[in-house]
């Protein structure tokens, strides 16, 4: 089977040559641009042949308009230390405004 008809059979309930299989990770030194991020979880894919691929954009991306801010310390999860985070205590969520995503 391909990684696609293997996929798509398992969605399916239909019988598999194996379960789809993938594992995911974080690319904290290359989610700053697009371009680098695709690249990384192109090879990662590539090199460990993967049933399908999960992006994984930079942990906390969502608030970032919002004024979370964040920093990358090298830790084994590959995740971000965050500096500043708009949400402070509760009355701070009501300062929340929509933002304009057009």
């Amino acid at each position: 089977m391909t990684r696609r008809e293997r996929l798509l059979a398992a969605l399916r309930g239909d019988p598999v040559d194996r379960p789809p299989v993938a594992l995911w990770r974080h690319f904290p030194q290359e989610d700053s641009r697009a371009e680098s991020l695709a690249r990384a979880h192109v090879a990662f894919f590539r090199a460990w042949e993967w049933d399908f691929l999960k992006v994984t954009p930079a942990s906390g991306y969502y608030g970032d308009d919002w004024g979370l801010r964040a920093g990358y310390r090298p830790n084994r999860e590959g995740v971000r230390h965050y500096t500043d985070r708009p949400i402070k205590k509760a009355a701070d969520w009501g300062r929340l405004r929509p933002l304009d995503v057009s």
